[in-house]
């Protein structure tokens, strides 16, 4: 036999294989759309949750700013008075306390 007709049946044995392949891709392809369907909702769903926690955050960081002008209001230039000083030693302790029950309340 010479090289080409060797080639020439290599290649009629191996394309309609090639061929067969593509026919099943093609034929996964809807799952592999529907999992990537179903990978993007899951994507867009934790964005929703971020967005949610980022807004709850940004609400609290503005009571808290808020709060803080309140407690500071007699300070001047980011000198704390001693009023203010001790209405923020007493937050202080609060903050201590309420870390100290948390913590107890979520140990297990």
């Amino acid at each position: 036999m010479d090289p080409f007709s060797i080639t020439a049946g290599v290649v009629g044995i191996v394309a309609p294989t090639l061929h067969v392949k593509e026919l099943q891709n093609i034929a996964d392809a809807p799952g592999a759309v529907k999992s990537l369907t179903n990978d993007l909702q899951s994507v867009g769903l934790a964005l929703a949750s971020s967005k949610a926690v980022m807004t709850s955050c940004k609400t609290s960081c503005e009571r808290f700013r808020t709060s803080l002008d309140r407690w500071t209001r007699d300070s001047i230039d980011g000198t704390l008075t001693w009023r203010d000083r001790a209405t923020l030693g007493q937050l202080q302790n609060c903050n201590i306390t309420l870390t100290s029950v948390t913590s107890i309340a979520t140990s297990d």
